[in-house]
C-alpha cells in the first residue's frame, strides 16, 4: 500500500498544486494552458499502471493498471481535437506538407527511443554477428508502440477524409472507420489496446467542430452533464470488469464507453478548474516521449536485479522523466532542422 500512497501523491501534485478554480465556467477548457498538464497527468497515470502490471504483486497499483486506456483515450482525443482546430483555423492547412511534418513529428521520438534500446543491447550483450540493415528496420518497426501505427493511420486517414470530403462528411467517415477497425481488430482477436480507446479520435473531431455548442450546453446543464458521464463510465467499467475480455458487450463496447466517457468527464472538469502548473507542463511537453520510454525503463529494472517494489517504482518514474526531456529537446533540435531543410529543399 506504500506504493499505492505514493502514487495518489505523485498524482495529487500533478492534479491540485496550484491548481485554480474558475469564476465562472471557461468557454475554453481545452486551450493549451489546459491541455498540456492534462497530457502529462495522463501520461504519467499510463506508466504507473505499467509499472503496475509488472509489479502484478502489489495490489496497491491494481486500479492503476487496470484505468490505463482511460488516459490513452485522452491522447486520441486531444491529438483529433488539435488537428480539427488547425484545419478551421488555418487556409491551406492540409497543403503545407501535413502529413510529413506529423509523420516526422512522431517518428522521430519512436526511432530515437529504438537507438536508445540498441545501445543498451549492445552493452548488455554485445553486438549480433550478421545483423543486416533489413533486420535493423524490421527490428525498428516491430519495436514501435501499437499508439505510434495507430495515431499515423488517422493522421492519414484525417488528411484522406478531409481532402476529398466536406467536415461534417469526412468525420462521419472516420467514425464509420473507426468503427469498422475496431470490430475487425475484436474479431481476430488483435489485442485490446488497439481498440479500446479508438472511436475517442472522432469524439474530438466532434468536439472542435460543434464547440460553441457543446461547451456552453456542458456550461448550462453541468450538474446533470456530470451526473450523466459518470454513471456512463461506472456502467461500462462495470461492464468490462463483469463482462470481460471476451464478451462484445464488455470488451469492444465497454472499453470505449469508459474511454468517451472519461474524455467528456476530462472537458467537465477543464470547465471549472485551470491545472496547469510547473510539473504537468514538463510531463505535458515530454508526454509523447514518457509514453514510448518507460516500457523499455521497466525492462531495465529487471536486468538491474532491483530487489524491492519501491526502487522499482521511482527508478522506472525518474529514469523515464529524466531521458524523456533529453530526448524530447534532442529531438525538437533534430526535427526544426530537418524540416527547415526539407521546406528550403522543396520552396
Amino acid at each position: 500500500m506504500f506504493l499505492f500512497s505514493c502514487t495518489l501523491c505523485i498524482l495529487a501534485g500533478l492534479f491540485f498544486w496550484k491548481i485554480k478554480f474558475n469564476r465562472e465556467k471557461s468557454l475554453m477548457p481545452l486551450s493549451m494552458e489546459n491541455t498540456i498538464p492534462l497530457r502529462g497527468i495522463c501520461a504519467v497515470e499510463i506508466m504507473i499502471g505499467h509499472i503496475g502490471l509488472y509489479l502484478s504483486s502489489n495490489m496497491g497499483l491494481f486500479p492503476f493498471r487496470k484505468a490505463g486506456i482511460l488516459p490513452v483515450g485522452v491522447f486520441f482525443f486531444l491529438s483529433a481535437y488539435g488537428l480539427m482546430n488547425g484545419f478551421m483555423a488555418t487556409p491551406g492547412y492540409l497543403n503545407n506538407k501535413f502529413l510529413l511534418k506529423r509523420a516526422i513529428t512522431i517518428l522521430i521520438p519512436a526511432f530515437s527511443i529504438y537507438v536508445f534500446h540498441l545501445i543498451l543491447h549492445i552493452i548488455n550483450i554485445g553486438p549480433q554477428a550478421g545483423f543486416s540493415l533489413f533486420k535493423y528496420i524490421y527490428a525498428f518497426l516491430s519495436s514501435m508502440n501499437w499508439f505510434v501505427y495507430e495515431i499515423l493511420a488517422f493522421y492519414f486517414l484525417f488528411f484522406l477524409c478531409f481532402k476529398c470530403l466536406k467536415p461534417a462528411g469526412a468525420i462521419v467517415a472516420i467514425s464509420f472507420a473507426s468503427i469498422f477497425f475496431i470490430s475487425i481488430a475484436f474479431m481476430l482477436r488483435i489485442d485490446n489496446p488497439w481498440y479500446g480507446s479508438t472511436l475517442c479520435f472522432p469524439l474530438g473531431l466532434i468536439m472542435r467542430l460543434g464547440k460553441n455548442e457543446i461547451f456552453c450546453f456542458l456550461g448550462d446543464k453541468y450538474k446533470v452533464s456530470a451526473v450523466f458521464t459518470l454513471s456512463a463510465l461506472t456502467i461500462s467499467i462495470l461492464m468490462f470488469f463483469l463482462l470481460g475480455n471476451e464478451s462484445i458487450s464488455g470488451n469492444l463496447i465497454g472499453r470505449n464507453a469508459a474511454s468517451l466517457s472519461f474524455c467528456v468527464l476530462s472537458v467537465l472538469v477543464l470547465l471549472v478548474v485551470r491545472i496547469g502548473n510547473r510539473a504537468s507542463n514538463l510531463t505535458g511537453k515530454i508526454s509523447y516521449e514518457i509514453f514510448l520510454i518507460h516500457p523499455l525503463i521497466i525492462s531495465q529494472s529487471e536486468k538491474l536485479n532491483l530487489h524491492h517494489d519501491i526502487a522499482v517504482y521511482f527508478f522506472v518514474i525518474v529514469s523515464s522523466i529524466v531521458l524523456s526531456v533529453g530526448i524530447y529537446y534532442a529531438n525538437q533540435w533534430i526535427k526544426n532542422r530537418l524540416l527547415a531543410r526539407i521546406f528550403h529543399t522543396y520552396s
